[in-house]
């Protein structure tokens, strides 16, 4: 039963490590190409607000989410440990 979750748990931590690093390639090429991969304009629809006008507005709420997502990550890749190293 341990190994099986021992396996189950390096499969999702592989699985989201696949994940960010995706995310990050595709923040990276829409910083450098903009509007081509739309990551920020979603981000920006996500965790922005619309004003009376219909424009979107960034505020403190969304700063504050922003940085505890920020937090979350940091947190997450100290707490993920790394492979034991192998002899040769």
């Amino acid at each position: 039963m341990r190994e099986l979750l021992d396996s189950l748990l390096n499969w999702l931590r592989t699985a989201t490590d696949i994940g960010l690093a995706v995310l990050n390639v595709l923040l990276l090429i829409d910083i450098l190409f903009p509007g081509s991969t739309g990551v920020i304009s979603n981000l920006k629809e996500l965790l922005g607000e619309k004003n009376a006008a219909g424009e979107l507005v960034i505020n403190d709420r969304i700063l504050m989410v922003v940085v505890a997502l920020l937090l979350f990550l940091l947190v997450y890749h100290r707490s993920v440990k790394p492979p034991p190293p192998t002899s040769s």
